[in-house]
């Protein structure tokens, strides 16, 4: 009994994290905001990122999961946005953002957001 209640739960989980970014309500179309969007040269790509928020306050950088893009994190945007500077990008090969010609890895992606804050 006790692995078929695992199973139910694991079966559930997406529907309540698609659930959550479904009942965020907002007018602005994050991932497709002319305004906040911008692309930076880092290392060999062109990576896109939105900015929202007071630059003049302490940055937060919010990360997408995997198949994800900007528009993935519109709820954390909307509820961090007023009280940090939020820096939300399209990872490598995902989104806007290009793909270039190394092999996909955990540090290549690492050190694309570090440059992107760097740039």
């Amino acid at each position: 009994m006790k692995n078929y209640f695992s199973l139910f739960a694991l079966l559930l989980s997406p529907v309540f994290v698609f659930g959550q970014v479904l009942n965020c309500k907002t007018s602005i179309d994050y991932g497709n905001n002319e305004k906040n969007g911008h692309y930076a040269k880092v290392n060999d790509i062109d990576i896109y990122y939105e900015t929202y928020g007071d630059s003049t306050k302490q940055p937060l950088l919010l990360i997408h999961g995997n198949g994800g893009s900007v528009k993935a994190g519109s709820c954390q945007i909307e509820y961090f946005k007023n009280n940090y500077y939020v820096i939300i990008a399209d990872s490598r090969y995902q989104g806007k953002s290009g793909n270039g010609n190394e092999e996909l890895t955990y540090r290549l992606m690492a050190n694309d957001y570090y440059e992107l804050l760097n740039h």
